[in-house]
């Protein structure tokens, strides 16, 4: 259900799934805590944290994504596939950064990011470029967030991608003005404003506007 919900939050029709999200949050929870002690349960829920991951960022729940997110990180094996490893450091490595500010969670995201580069998996990679390139920006590392926000737009002409390429190019408009690069700031964003257009989310179009 997540896997195939979330994702069309990401459109311009974000309110109407949003709602059918939120009604299944009481749901979503219960699968969460129950993939923590039944031993069949892991793999659904860590399926479910990287489905979510995204959602609890955009939407400000945090402290509840980065509750979940760590507990799951914790329980990766061996055996864990690469692609949920990977998805599994990002989105509670991001969580964590953005929460507490925790500068250690940038070691787990460059792993996410190699282990992503080694799925071969281009939406995988595609995000673990655009929370990389975040963890930089929020430890000012202007110059590494400028690289893995680029490398996200470069990927998405690729691929056809539009939403993450527009996160990355809304985030390297912010790193821009950090550096006090106004008008390149401004040619960015009038770039990302172009392409949001296109995708049709409006929560990226609020930024922007």
């Amino acid at each position: 259900f997540v896997r195939e919900v979330e994702p069309r939050i990401r459109t311009s029709e974000r309110a109407r799934w949003s709602r059918i999200l939120a009604q299944e949050n009481e749901n979503i929870r219960a699968a969460l805590e129950w993939g923590l002690v039944d031993p069949a349960g892991p793999l659904t829920g860590q399926q479910i944290i990287i489905a979510m991951g995204y959602s609890w960022i955009i939407g400000g729940s945090f402290s509840e994504g980065r509750h979940f997110g760590q507990r799951y990180a914790a329980q990766m094996q061996e055996d864990t596939p690469d692609a949920i490893r990977a998805g599994l450091l990002t989105f509670s490595a991001s969580l964590s950064l953005i929460w507490d500010r925790n500068a250690s969670a940038l070691s787990a995201l460059k792993q996410a990011l190699e282990l992503a580069r080694q799925v071969g998996d281009p939406e995988l990679l595609a995000t673990c470029l655009v929370e990389v390139g975040l963890g930089a920006m929020l430890t000012r590392d202007f110059a590494t967030a400028t690289a893995r926000f680029q490398e996200c737009i470069d990927l998405g002409r690729e691929t056809g991608d539009e939403w993450r390429p527009v996160l990355a190019s809304i985030w390297m408009g912010i790193v821009a003005t950090m550096q006090g690069e106004e008008e390149r700031a401004s040619e960015i964003m009038r770039q990302a404003l172009t392409l949001a257009r296109r995708q049709g989310d409006p929560w990226c179009l609020m930024i922007l506007l």
